[in-house]
């Protein structure tokens, strides 16, 4: 899984307005890893959050 920080260059937090591109990235790149199969909408859902934090946990 390639590093989201470095592939997409955002660090913060995934709540607030990070918009939707970014979150519709980060979505795409979780899912290339295997790690969330829910759709690319852009929203930051309970499946893009246990994603990311199964992501940060693997760290």
């Amino acid at each position: 899984m390639p590093r989201l920080t470095a592939h997409y260059g955002y660090t913060g937090p995934i709540d607030g307005d990070v918009g939707t591109g970014t979150v519709e990235a980060l979505q795409r790149a979780l899912q290339s890893g295997g790690l969330y199969d829910g759709p690319v909408d852009g929203a930051v859902g309970s499946g893009t959050r246990a994603a990311f934090k199964d992501f940060a946990n693997s760290l």
